[in-house]
């Protein structure tokens, strides 16, 4: 053994002896220096080319007049009486400080209504009543009586359970119930109907024990496992105690409500959208934040705007069922104004879709209110004022720009150890184990700052071909280039290279984006021309035979079709009229639909006279 370690201490010895010897040390200092002047030069020439790659881009967008600076998205300060934000609870419910998520006291007093609306006597499900042990409980008195042998909470079995899931099912499925008039499905999930629906007796549970049970155990009578076809969610039941003994068990979320019950219970929420009401006729827009970066901006409450425009959008639903458009106007004129709460530099790509959304929310209303033949032509003239002052295109096309301007700017002016943050997110922070494991960690710190400007002008470039797509002075789109320029980035976002590593992260679904502004642009106008051709209607009694007919009394000028540039299709019908884009994929297939925007003509949803 001591021979063995002796030898292998000689061996290693000699190892040393040989390393650093004067020869072996000068070819190794030698070879390493050499590796190191290669990767010099190899740094020089990748930081030559992207530099010089940029530039040229840059300059060739500059002389197109495309600004790249991103203090010229800062926004000038304005005065207070001018900016909405500025105005009570503006800022408070329609910001969100990236420390602080969406909810806040708006958020709480909305989600109010649908607990007022479970509530509701006709989403009483049951009432449980406890009775001692030994008590007598007439046939009449009860529909289930529940026996507990340990003096606890009784179970229920299979045939009882079926009993409560089929009153249930009645009143989360009151299609199976005879409603009179007509109905429309709400944004947050509801069918409103113009009567209340058909009262339902509740179940009786009666529980005989030796103890009055808590709400948690009468909640453990309706397992949800038995009830999966009509439980809303994990959180369906409500159980209200009244007195000692009685419970009252109710659906949390219904599916159905009267247009008069949802009205009586977001009632409560009108002083805050008179608020809103107030600020958004100030004129200007800014948000108050730090915007000496691109990703500090104060962004805008999303969560918040999405309820509120679903709630007005419901509210005007309800209107529009008790047939008084006076007051949907009201809640659709807000809804159409609220979407410049969105509004202002820099205007991000997130913020322009949602007031895409919006506007979809928006013309459905107008949809439906149509189709119940509910406005009248006082109404429909102020929608039509209000639906020509839409266009969609200009925006998107301004927050891609922002995201070019964006993207630039923090690529060039970050560190690369918060680059390393932006490609790979993750933990807030990460251990030094865990990034030295990460291979990411080591391609943002030794990357050449030239792979940086590649992608510089790989982004710029990419955003500039879409951007060309799209004529907003026109308003005109166009799909196949848009459909091939996105095949185009995809695949080159594949690749391996300097340039796709860090350019998908600040590259977007532009073609999905164009194609959703594109439909519910197409959706703005043709809700103009529905608006047109019903007042035409109110005076006329039948449809026009042409879209000219209705200049200049019923409509200054026909808008023009997004996608060919030529004028919306139009016929009439026996049955009313057809109304159509040739959609995105620019065939007219005559008033067909199809099953994706992607495909068929984009067909207005006319409502049957």
């Amino acid at each position: 053994m001591q021979d063995s370690i002796k030898q292998r201490s000689g061996w290693l010895n000699r190892l040393v002896t040989w390393l650093f010897s004067p020869r072996v040390l000068g070819r190794g200092l030698f070879v390493l220096a050499c590796l190191v002047t290669l990767l010099a030069l190899l740094y020089t020439e990748e930081n030559w080319r992207g530099k010089r790659a940029w530039e040229q881009c840059r300059h060739e967008l500059e002389t197109k007049g495309i600004n790249l600076i991103w203090e010229a998205q800062i926004p000038a300060p304005i005065p207070d009486q001018e900016n909405v934000f500025a105005a009570p609870k503006m800022a408070e419910w329609f910001v969100r400080e990236h420390t602080a998520g969406f909810s806040n006291e708006l958020s709480g007093k909305f989600s109010a209504i649908a607990e007022c609306l479970g509530l509701r006597s006709s989403n009483r499900v049951a009432e449980v009543t406890a009775l001692p042990a030994t008590a007598n409980i007439p046939a009449e008195g009860a529909d289930i009586v529940l026996h507990s042998k340990s003096g606890g909470m009784p179970g229920i079995n299979p045939a009882e359970a079926e009993t409560l899931r089929r009153v249930v099912h009645q009143v989360m499925r009151p299609s199976a119930i005879a409603m009179p008039g007509p109905r429309l499905n709400g944004a947050q999930g509801y069918t409103f109907v113009s009567q209340p629906p058909n009262p339902i007796s509740p179940v009786r549970v009666a529980v005989l024990a030796s103890k009055i049970p808590l709400s948690k155990e009468v909640e453990g009578l309706f397992p949800k496992g038995r009830f999966a076809t009509v439980w809303l969610g994990d959180d369906s039941l409500r159980i209200e105690p009244e007195g000692t003994n009685r419970f009252h068990v109710f659906l949390r979320h219904p599916t159905t409500c009267s247009a008069a019950e949802y009205l009586a219970c977001s009632d409560e929420i009108t002083p805050e959208l008179d608020l809103i009401r107030n600020a958004v006729e100030r004129p200007r827009v800014r948000r108050e934040g730090d915007y000496s970066h691109p990703w500090g901006i104060p962004t805008p409450n999303y969560v918040a705007l999405r309820t509120v425009a679903q709630t007005l959008s419901q509210r005007a639903q309800c209107y529009l069922l008790q047939g008084q458009p006076d007051k949907a106007l009201r809640e659709m004129t807000l809804l159409h104004d609220l979407r410049r709460l969105l509004e202002g530099k820099p205007m991000t790509l997130v913020a322009a879709m949602i007031h895409v959304a919006i506007t979809g929310l928006y013309t459905s209303t107008i949809a439906d209110g149509l189709r119940l033949d509910a406005w009248q032509d006082a109404q429909l003239v102020e929608l039509q004022r209000q639906l020509a002052d839409i266009h969609l295109l200009p925006q998107v096309a301004e927050a891609v720009d922002t995201q070019r301007i964006s993207a630039c700017s923090t690529l060039e002016t970050t560190s690369p150890s918060d680059l390393q943050s932006i490609f790979s997110p993750g933990s807030p922070d990460p251990s030094l184990w865990s990034r030295l494991k990460d291979p990411a960690y080591y391609v943002d710190r030794l990357m050449p700052r030239g792979w940086i400007y590649q992608s510089m002008a790989a982004i710029a470039s990419i955003e500039q071909r879409f951007m060309e797509a799209v004529n907003t002075t026109n308003g005109l789109v166009q799909p196949r280039r848009i459909e091939d320029l996105s095949l185009t980035t995809s695949a080159w976002l594949e690749g391996f290279s300097p340039g796709p590593y860090m350019a998908r992260v600040f590259l977007s679904d532009y073609a999905k984006a164009f194609q959703r502004t594109a439909r519910n642009q197409t959706m703005v106008n043709q809700a103009l021309l529905a608006c047109a051709l019903q007042r035409y209607r109110l005076v006329h009694r039948q449809n026009p035979g042409n879209l000219e007919d209705l200049i200049p009394q019923f409509v200054d000028k026909i808008p023009l079709d997004i996608i060919s540039g030529e004028r919306l299709k139009y016929h009439r019908t026996d049955e009313g009229f057809l109304l159509y884009s040739v959609g995105w994929d620019e065939i007219d297939h005559g008033g067909a639909s199809g099953k994706s925007a992607s495909q068929g003509d984009w067909v207005w949803d006319e409502p049957k006279p």
